[in-house]
């Protein structure tokens, strides 16, 4: 199952689902670096690809048009890092318990 939590942005209420499509489109835009089974941003724009990445990717499932440019999620972002970044940490956990991005179980050999 995909990560999924929201976010406000200009008062509007954002739902971010980080599945596959998240994860490809925050690749394409070279946004993400993934390291083992944790994936990294590395700066507050890359921050504000792959949360837009997640908003497409939950219009996308939603059938809903994304409006919201990323601009917006570049000052999200910015606004993040200034406040001492305690939503983009929570956000982070969201991301590394999805089922796409977890360390999978290894099989028992009972």
């Amino acid at each position: 199952m995909a990560g999924y939590t929201t976010i406000t942005i200009g008062g509007q209420q954002v739902g971010l689902r980080f599945g596959i499509a998240a994860i490809k489109i925050a690749r394409e835009k070279k946004a993400i670096k993934i390291v083992g089974e944790v994936i990294e941003t590395q700066t507050t724009v890359n921050t504000a690809h792959y949360l837009r990445a997640a908003y497409i990717d939950n219009c996308y499932v939603k059938e809903m048009d994304a409006v919201i440019p990323f601009e917006k999620f570049v000052e999200w972002a910015e606004e993040q890092e200034v406040n001492g970044g305690g939503e983009v940490q929570r956000i982070s956990k969201v991301i590394t318990e999805s089922n796409y991005v977890k360390p999978k179980e290894e099989p028992s050999m009972e």
